[in-house]
């Protein structure tokens, strides 16, 4: 992809390309710093939590195959 001399920005003011693919600047002290401790903790707790969450549907979703396995076997 090749930039032209300008490119218009989020704001819609026309900027140059360098000021588009700068780097992310966040005070340390916001709390949705990505690279803060308690974020990150966050972040590998809601992880853990969606795992075992899939690990659960499919253990259901596998109890329910089974089942209806069993039953197409008892009605023939």
């Amino acid at each position: 992809m090749v930039w032209d001399q300008a490119a218009f920005c989020v704001c819609g003011a026309s900027c140059p390309a360098t000021t588009i693919m700068g780097k992310l600047n966040i005070a340390h002290h916001k709390s949705y710093h990505p690279y803060r401790r308690d974020n990150i903790e966050r972040v590998r707790r809601d992880e853990e939590e969606a795992r075992l969450k899939e690990a659960q549907a499919e253990g259901k979703m596998l109890l329910a195959v089974s089942l209806l396995q069993s039953a197409k076997r008892s009605w023939s």
